[in-house]
């Protein structure tokens, strides 16, 4: 016998079963890995290193800093992400239905939006660079596809008119970040924006230009790796003052003082360009002064005296160019650098054509000149063990108490012996 009964009806049921080994129903969202700055992995990368190195580094594709193990663990993932482009993507996304088109509306405007700020935070290769600026172009394109706008032409895709914001409801577009958290306040003035203003602000700009930042970033100069100074400009000054203000030239921040050293500089730079090049810098004159005798040498050692000068004591009543003449008339070219006590020691500058030695000859001849001597320099000379006093100098002899003489108390007579 057939019963004429209706068809049974079948559910299906999905049983997930989680990493603990319980099974559920409902669906289990897989764990996220995130970076010591915060920024999550990706997902088919699974778990990073348990045990790492204790050491500090920059970590690639801006994930922060962290140890060697976390940056070769992701160059690794990174590597294989750029060798198989479909990695961790699973089948190809089905296209949104009628009921999500918002939803994917706010999703790649807030993906967009999340892109250009890396954009301008990171620093990227050529390469790398390229490559996030074809992404991003394709979700420009597709956003502008579902919004049903035209892409080219420089205008905004997708952007809808006054009207039909106010009849959507006044929404702000996902992604959009504001001073004070909403557009509709103006801080500065206190007051409420109207929608016309607010209109404005979302979508006045007829061509949405490329933002400050995206492309590819000049590498940055890291601390302590400042910008050294020319050669020929010297030493900076040492005492400045404690402002800091950009300084001209590329080079940073500093004192007022150094700023204007670099200005003056950059001025002297620019009035001669061949300022401070090697092959206009003159060469320095070699010295074509006689030889000394080997007896002179031996008693007076190189470096123990200034050569080319000399110490010259005249009689008293002399002016500084007289004595200056009557000098010259015996070694020709002879200057006066500095006269002290009354002109009546000279500090003289020796020609090229003569030594000390021959010069001090030749001073004997002069009637006015007393005396003549070399320009000495004054050393300190190491202390020699067991000698007297701080070691300077030759030893002194000391004074030795006679004989059966009983020593001398400070303050009292001597004794005197008994008759």
């Amino acid at each position: 016998v057939f019963e004429n009964k209706p068809a049974a009806n079948t559910v299906k049921i999905n049983i997930v079963v989680t990493e603990d080994g319980r099974a559920t129903t409902k669906p289990v969202a897989a764990k996220v890995y995130r970076s010591p700055n915060g920024k999550a992995f990706p997902s088919h990368w699974g778990a990073p290193p348990l045990r790492q190195t204790r050491d500090l580094r920059p970590l690639p594709g801006g994930y922060g800093a962290g140890s060697g193990t976390l940056a070769r663990w992701i160059q690794e993932n990174l590597n294989k992400d750029a060798a198989n482009p479909n990695r961790g993507k699973g089948t190809a996304k089905p296209k949104p239905a009628p009921g999500n088109k918002q939803a994917r509306i706010a999703a790649l405007e807030k993906e967009i939006a999340r892109m250009k700020d890396f954009a301008r935070r990171a620093r990227f290769t050529r390469e790398g660079y390229q490559k996030h600026k074809a992404k991003l172009t394709a979700l420009e394109k597709e956003l502008a596809e579902l919004k049903g706008g035209k892409t080219g032409g420089g205008k905004q895709t997708g952007v809808p008119t006054f009207e039909e914001w106010v009849k959507g409801g006044k929404k702000i577009p996902a992604g959009r970040i504001f001073t004070g958290g909403s557009p509709w306040f103006n801080e500065s003035t206190g007051k409420r924006r109207t929608p016309e203003e607010v209109y404005k602000m979302l979508y006045g700009r007829k061509k949405p230009g490329t933002r400050p930042g995206i492309g590819i970033q000049p590498v940055r100069p890291r601390p302590g790796g400042r910008k050294p100074f020319p050669a020929h400009w010297g030493a900076p000054p040492r005492i400045q003052t404690r402002d800091l203000r950009p300084l001209p030239g590329g080079y940073g921040r500093g004192s007022g003082t150094l700023a204007r050293w670099i200005q003056q500089n950059l001025k002297k730079d620019a009035a001669n360009p061949n300022r401070g090049k090697s092959e206009n810098t003159p060469a320095k004159p070699q010295s074509k002064r006689p030889a000394l005798s080997p007896a002179f040498a031996a008693k007076h050692p190189g470096g123990s005296y200034a050569t080319g000068e000399l110490l010259v004591g005249v009689e008293k009543g002399l002016s500084k160019e007289d004595s200056e003449k009557m000098l010259a008339e015996a070694i020709p070219g002879l200057k006066i650098k500095k006269a002290m006590i009354n002109n009546t020691i000279l500090h003289v500058i020796l020609p090229e054509s003569t030594n000390v030695e021959l010069a001090m000859a030749k001073l004997k001849t002069v009637k006015a000149v007393r005396y003549s001597e070399l320009n000495g320099r004054v050393g300190i000379q190491p202390i020699r063990p067991g000698g007297p006093g701080i070691g300077i100098g030759r030893p002194r002899p000391q004074i030795q108490p006679t004989p059966g003489t009983p020593p001398r108390r400070v303050g009292l007579p001597a004794v005197q012996p008994r008759r």
